[in-house]
């Protein structure tokens, strides 16, 4: 997220047992054996799980997400997936490069002085997903694909529709 010339560990994290990680465009994730989010970066759309008008070269534990039990996060553009361990698949941030920062109660970051970025966010659901059992999800500009339980391959496109790419193989989760 942030160029060093030299790799360094992330301190921060020693502590938290890491199970997975992803790096988006600017922005990273970190998921723990306990399933709890930890996100940096520049949070351009929200995508780190809390509004804030600065970047954060700390790894930041997001509150909202400590609730859904995690089993993968991925990150993409601007947006921050995140899989649950019931299937569930929740979106911090935006897949559409163009879009606004979606501040629910507040109508810019200008809005947020003297909150010293400790508002946290809530992730908006997929819901149109809701009735399939998502094991894994992969996700690009634009876009988030998600292998259900049943080897059903999904596309989601930045509108939150999904559809289906496939039916004709069957695909294991490992």
């Amino acid at each position: 997220v942030y160029h060093q010339p030299n790799p360094s560990p992330i301190r921060t994290l020693f502590d938290h047992r890491i199970k997975q990680v992803s790096i988006g465009y600017s922005h990273a994730s970190a998921l723990n054996s306990v399933g709890y989010l930890f996100t940096w970066g520049l949070n351009k759309k929200g995508e780190l799980g809390y509004l804030n008008k600065y970047p954060s070269s700390i790894p930041r534990l997001v509150e909202s997400a400590k609730v859904y039990n995690g089993k993968q996060c991925v990150c993409c553009y601007s947006a921050t997936i995140f899989l649950t361990g019931g299937g569930y698949v929740y979106i911090y941030g935006s897949l559409k490069r163009s879009s606004p920062l979606s501040l629910q109660k507040f109508d810019s970051l200008a809005d947020l002085e003297g909150t010293k970025g400790k508002i946290d966010i809530q992730p908006q659901q997929i819901t149109k997903l809701t009735s399939n059992f998502i094991t894994k999800v992969a996700a690009g500009e634009g876009y988030i694909t998600c292998l259900t339980k049943t080897g059903d391959i999904l596309w989601i496109s930045d509108d939150l529709n999904p559809y289906q790419m496939t039916t004709k193989h069957t695909i294991k989760d490992t």
